[in-house]
């Protein structure tokens, strides 16, 4: 998979190049070794090998309940696809790509232990690990 950090609003200005390298990367991610993936983003991410497994499996395996009642799997996200891959591969990591480790790791324990749907444990992770603004705030000095 080339990487696809070239992509933004200049070079992509309806998003479409952007969801098919997500929607390619995530199938990428699924169809590797998990045991491989898990202690890469163990090792990079800094986070220990259950919640490695425990994120890999809340991001790219398990379905989910959405308040509009849907069961589903995330849809596959451009941003988070970049940051998954700087995490894999060991390079260039960014403050923001640990943060979103440690959201999508208490979003995952919010909605497992209090049966919380996606929005509201999002909302409640983001209010500790606000993952968009600081990805906001780094595509901003980038000129993203």
């Amino acid at each position: 998979m080339k990487n696809a950090g070239a992509l933004s609003n200049k070079t992509d200005p309806f998003g479409r190049k952007r969801e098919k390298h997500a929607i390619s990367y995530y199938e990428e991610i699924r169809n590797r070794r998990s045991n491989y993936v898990i202690k890469r983003i163990s090792k990079n991410g800094g986070v220990s090998e259950k919640a490695a497994k425990n994120i890999y499996e809340h991001v790219f395996v398990e379905k989910h309940i959405f308040a509009d009642g849907t069961e589903r799997q995330f849809d596959p996200d451009y941003d988070m696809s970049e940051s998954f891959r700087r995490i894999l591969e060991g390079k260039n990591i960014k403050p923001h790509d640990i943060t979103m480790l440690r959201h999508e790791n208490l979003e995952l324990n919010l909605m497992k232990k209090y049966n919380m749907v996606h929005e509201d444990a999002h909302s409640l992770a983001e209010q500790k690990y606000n993952y968009k603004k600081e990805l906001d705030e780094f595509l901003e000095r980038i000129g993203g």
